[in-house]
């Protein structure tokens, strides 16, 4: 299966992360499409509104959008170079320069949704609007757009060979599992620790009771005898052996965000997995997940919608 990758550049030095992270992982795929886009900085709405009425402004107007048009050309060639020397193939290279029409960050995702890829790939600090909006400050409507299309959110040092995802035993799970399923199951040299901390222990003590202990209890057994023997199935299905994967179930000792960046480290984690939706919407992901991404250092942060 043909997997579509669409990376978001401008010419920044966290830009090239993002090309040095995609292509590490394309190049291990045995089929992809690998889009590189560059949104061109706005035009002033005054030379737009005056180029209606002045043939000088329009000469201004149009010699503006050529240097855009190509300083944003030349943005894709040096990144379609930086990915071919990771080992991409030219030919499954393309290369998208827009004109903003509503706004940095929508107009990338309206992209990704409308040509159906697979992930957005941006670099944490490159892009730093967008960098605000997929890492949590986004509006409902952004939010509607960006539903489908996942986000890889890369910083320096960034690797894909030791994946942490984390899992709340919600039906959340199953999309994290299918995804991954999706994306990895060609390339053999991934490991991946399945993170499971309950999202039912945010109950304070204070608020527990026998019902909210049996819904717990409830909850856990689903997961430990219907939701991961699934998972390992589904997993196995997808080409992943037993050996490429493995739970694990930490006593709650902190939030649960920080109990994922610690593990991340102390399992020598690279890439950290995560929902943007979870058990009632709240989330183990929702603010869990923009903390992880924003306080992740030294890793790619993948939010998986």
């Amino acid at each position: 299966m043909q997997k579509k990758i669409l990376i978001a550049i401008d010419d920044s030095t966290h830009a090239r992360y993002a090309l040095t992270y995609a292509g590490s992982l394309l190049t291990r795929m045995k089929e992809y499409q690998c889009t590189l886009m560059n949104v061109q900085p706005i035009v002033s709405q005054y030379l737009l509104d005056e180029a209606r009425t002045s043939s000088q402004v329009t000469e201004t107007l149009k010699k503006v959008n050529d240097e855009n048009t190509a300083q944003s050309r030349q943005i894709l060639e040096k990144g379609k170079e930086a990915l071919v020397r990771t080992g991409v193939k030219p030919e499954w290279i393309s290369l998208v320069s827009q004109t903003r029409v509503q706004g940095l960050a929508k107009d990338i995702i309206e992209y990704a949704g409308a040509h159906l890829y697979d992930a957005i790939v941006v670099g944490r600090r490159g892009l730093s609007r967008l960098q605000k909006i997929f890492m949590g400050n986004v509006s409902d409507e952004l939010s509607e757009h960006s539903l489908g299309v996942p986000v890889w959110v890369v910083d320096e040092g960034s690797r894909v060979e030791r994946l942490l995802v984390a899992v709340d035993g919600s039906p959340a799970t199953h999309k994290i599992v299918d995804y991954i399923c999706r994306i990895c199951s060609d390339i053999k040299d991934l490991h991946f620790i399945f993170y499971h901390v309950p999202h039912a222990l945010d109950y304070p003590e204070s608020e527990r009771s026998p019902e909210i202990d049996r819904l717990i209890t409830q909850s856990e057994a689903h997961f430990r005898e219907i939701l991961w023997p699934e998972t390992t199935q589904q997993l196995q299905s997808a080409g992943l052996q037993p050996d490429h994967y493995e739970l694990r179930k930490p006593a709650r000792t902190a939030k649960i965000g920080k109990m994922i960046l610690e593990a991340a480290q102390n399992f020598n984690c690279e890439t950290i997995v995560v929902g943007r939706r979870g058990s009632h919407k709240a989330f183990y992901f929702g603010s869990t997940s923009r903390y992880v991404a924003k306080q992740s250092v030294d890793r790619a942060v993948w939010l998986v919608v």
